[in-house]
């Protein structure tokens, strides 16, 4: 049962059931097994095997765009290693609040394990909408300060701050009530920046 049910979350979120091993992805794309390994590698995905089922055509065509990038020069040997890490890093921890968030509404609504895909259905593309418009408006705010920089009509500057005692109080919280304290830490800090 759970393993039927993990494959309707996979076929959900990845678009379809997985119905490819990473040869053939790396053939069908025109990437070399070593690229597609390195990348996947920077961006925290589990080592599949080469006879494992584990993709989907959406993979393959993650790589051909990716290939696109590093001939335009985005995903230049320098800046590769370091853009894709972040870009695995911040969309795991991402993911990890995401799942978590989705039980946290499925346990307060009584969801079985049946209805999970529904309520993920529901919640997700909303989500996912929202996290392009927020990205979409960093852009902007990123492109505004450029251009401002560079014409010289603002001034940036980098700040640095730290909570006192964090390692001696962070020992003696539980995981929640850390996290809720370091959320607190990051609300003000934002807000603060912003005004």
């Amino acid at each position: 049962m759970l393993h039927g049910l993990l494959q309707m979350i996979d076929g959900y979120l990845l678009g379809e059931v997985p119905s490819l091993t990473r040869l053939q992805v790396c053939e069908q794309a025109g990437v070399p097994l070593a690229v597609a390994e390195e990348l996947w590698r920077l961006l925290g995905f589990p080592h599949a095997s080469d006879d494992e089922v584990a993709f989907t055509p959406a993979d393959v065509e993650a790589l051909r765009h990716t290939q696109s990038l590093m001939r335009l020069g985005v995903l230049s040997a320098e800046r590769q290693s370091a853009l894709v890490r972040t870009w695995g890093r911040s969309f795991a921890r991402l993911a990890e609040w995401q799942v978590s968030l989705i039980t946290d509404v499925a346990v307060e609504r009584g969801t079985s394990a049946d209805d999970v895909v529904a309520l993920a259905e529901e919640i997700i593309p909303r989500v996912e909408q929202l996290q392009n418009y927020a990205w979409r408006r960093h852009l902007a705010s990123a492109a505004s300060r450029l251009l401002a920089t560079e014409q010289g009509g603002q001034v940036m500057a980098v700040g640095f701050v730290d909570i006192v005692g964090y390692t001696s109080r962070s020992k003696e919280l539980s995981e929640q009530d850390l996290v809720a304290w370091i959320e607190h830490f990051e609300d003000e800090a934002a807000r603060l920046v912003v005004e």
